[in-house]
Parts: C-alpha cells; sequence; structure tokens
C-alpha cells in the first residue's frame, strides 16, 4: 500500500475514536444533568414536606415537635431541636422524638446555651468533633463534649431583621454534613422563619383578644 493509501485506512479509525469520545462526554453530560435534577428534586421534596408537617399543627409547639421529626429523619440526625425566642429569652420549645420539653434538665440547659449563642450570629454555625480544640462557640462546644463525631448545626431563623428562633441539628457520624445538606438547612430557615413570626405573634394576642372578650361579656351582663 502507498503512503496515501495508509492515510485514507486511518481516517475512517480516528473518525471512529473520535465519535466515540464526543458521544461518551455526551452521556457523562447527560447523566450529570439527571443528577443535579434527581437532587434538586429530592431536596424541594423535603423542604415542601417540613413545611407541609409546620402547617398541619395548629399550636406552634406542636408544629415545632412535627417539623423537627421530620428534618431529622430526612437528614439523618441524632436530635433536632428548636428555640423559639421573646425577647431576648428563649425557650427550647421543641426536641424531636419528645412529646415535651423536661426544661430543668443539665441537657436541656446545653442546648439552650448552645441556641442563645446561635442567635447571636448572623449566619449558620457548623461546629464539628475536628474543631473541638478550637477556641469561640464554647456553648456548642460543652453541647458536642463527649460524644465522639458529634456535628452540630445551628441557624437563626429571622423574620423582619430578628431572631424569631433557632434550629439547632446534632448528627453522630464521621462524614460531615456536605455544603448542599447546609444550604438546605438555610433554605428550611428562611421558609420558617416568616411563618414561626407569624405563629407566634398569632398566639401571643390570643390572651389579650380573651380577656376583651371576657371585659365585654362582663360589661353587658352587669349591664342595667
Amino acid at each position: 500500500a502507498t503512503p496515501d493509501t495508509d492515510a485514507q485506512l486511518k481516517k475512517p479509525a480516528a473518525n471512529d475514536a473520535g465519535s466515540a469520545q464526543a458521544s461518551a462526554s455526551v452521556r457523562h453530560r447527560r447523566l450529570i444533568v439527571e443528577s443535579s435534577t434527581a437532587l434538586l428534586a429530592r431536596r424541594q421534596s423535603i423542604v415542601l414536606q417540613v413545611l407541609a408537617e409546620f402547617g398541619s399543627e395548629q399550636h406552634l409547639d406542636r408544629a415545632l415537635v412535627a417539623t423537627a421529626n421530620t428534618i431529622k429523619s430526612h437528614l439523618q440526625c441524632t436530635r433536632v431541636s428548636f428555640g423559639v425566642l421573646t425577647g431576648s429569652d428563649l425557650q427550647v420549645a421543641a426536641i424531636s422524638q419528645q412529646a415535651t420539653v423536661e426544661e430543668r434538665t443539665s441537657e436541656t440547659e446545653l442546648i439552650q446555651a448552645a441556641m442563645l449563642e446561635a442567635s447571636e450570629q448572623d449566619e449558620l454555625v457548623n461546629l464539628s468533633s475536628e474543631q473541638s480544640g478550637e477556641t469561640g462557640l464554647q456553648a456548642h462546644r460543652l453541647l458536642a463534649a463527649g460524644r465522639q463525631d458529634r456535628q452540630i448545626v445551628s441557624v437563626p431563623l429571622c423574620h423582619a431583621g430578628q431572631c424569631v428562633a433557632v434550629l439547632c441539628l446534632e448528627r453522630d457520624s464521621s462524614i460531615a454534613m456536605a455544603s448542599l445538606t447546609l444550604q438546605l438547612i438555610k433554605q428550611i430557615a428562611q421558609l420558617l422563619a416568616p411563618l414561626v413570626a407569624v405563629r407566634q405573634a398569632a398566639e401571643r394576642s390570643l390572651p389579650a383578644h380573651a380577656r376583651q372578650s371576657v371585659k365585654r361579656t362582663l360589661g353587658v351582663s352587669i349591664a342595667p
């Protein structure tokens, strides 16, 4: 065969190799898109379920318990808690898998201290066991003390420039939460904040409405 003939024979093979690489690249991009789409769909599904659980309960404390249980299940947490602020006072209002909160236990006090610490931050707090020797976030370190591979993520729920609640997640795992999970937690906090604020305002106004109603009733009953 002449050199020209050899070159002609090699061209189809080169073209086939190029086509195979192009096809592999297209398949790879398609897999990335499909994976990203599935991840986004799952993320939005979790958000919707969290909001649905909150809205399924009429009272704020029960709504927070239901929400904490849902977050715990989906994000594979050891414990999820909510604290609610009234002025500068913070009360641990809900703990996952607990119908009521025992306020005077040492564990609840540790959670409360960590939440107060988080309420003073402008952003999400993320403490892992690898950071146990560092300074700062003392209340979070006390909450994590004695627990190997404990990760604590706290995020303030802010509405109209004020912190109305704090979400605290704890996970016992050697694998830290991924950045996408932290973003999901931030999104949940942002969406829950106005709902919690509205529910707080409504429940705080109930006693005032009740007092006014009683006064009106008594006024009518004793009027001549």
